[in-house]
């Protein structure tokens, strides 16, 4: 392990140990953003610490929960599997309802078709989401064939094409 990763380490727990303390969540931001300041490793191993550790502290608290469930049941009763976790949108009862009610194939074809009609198409959000993805799309696939078309001209005209050179997207 590195300097900053040991570093980041000890400064994760030292701050952990001030927000149980005291309550103080805004103390990883401001201590995120002066060690970005001066050390972008740092910030990151930083940060990455942080969540390592609370998320270790979490298991080990749900691990201590578990056992303990565990210690207090009778000796003859058996070990019950966690409960398997629950989505987070629960079914709407109408539907269920009339889900329920059709019997025959026709009904469920009915039943289908109504649900269909009352659901709502799409969320703005992920028609948007999807639309940017489709102009995204769009625009890669023409940059490649600008760069193919290029590539082309150049071969025709004799001489080689400048490769392209990738940059980092995140860059700019």
């Amino acid at each position: 392990m590195g300097i900053a990763e040991e570093t980041a380490d000890k400064l994760a727990a030292a701050v952990i140990a001030h927000i149980e303390a005291t309550g103080d969540e805004d103390i990883i931001t401001l201590i995120s953003k002066s060690l970005g300041d001066s050390s972008q490793t740092l910030q990151e191993a930083f940060v990455t610490s942080v969540r390592v550790q609370r998320a270790a502290i979490r298991a080990n608290q749900m691990l201590a929960a578990r056992a303990e469930e565990i210690a207090r049941r009778p000796a003859d009763e058996p070990a019950k599997p966690a409960a398997a976790p629950q989505p987070t949108i629960p079914p709407e009862p109408e539907a269920e309802a009339e889900h329920e009610q059709a019997a025959s194939p026709e009904a469920d074809a009915e039943a289908a078709e109504a649900t269909e009609a009352e659901a709502p198409k799409t969320t703005r959000a992920a028609q948007r989401a999807r639309e940017l993805l489709e102009r995204r799309k769009a625009e890669r696939e023409a940059a490649e064939e600008a760069r193919r078309a290029e590539a082309d001209g150049a071969a025709r005209r004799g001489r080689r094409a400048v490769p392209e050179v990738k940059s980092d997207p995140r860059l700019g």
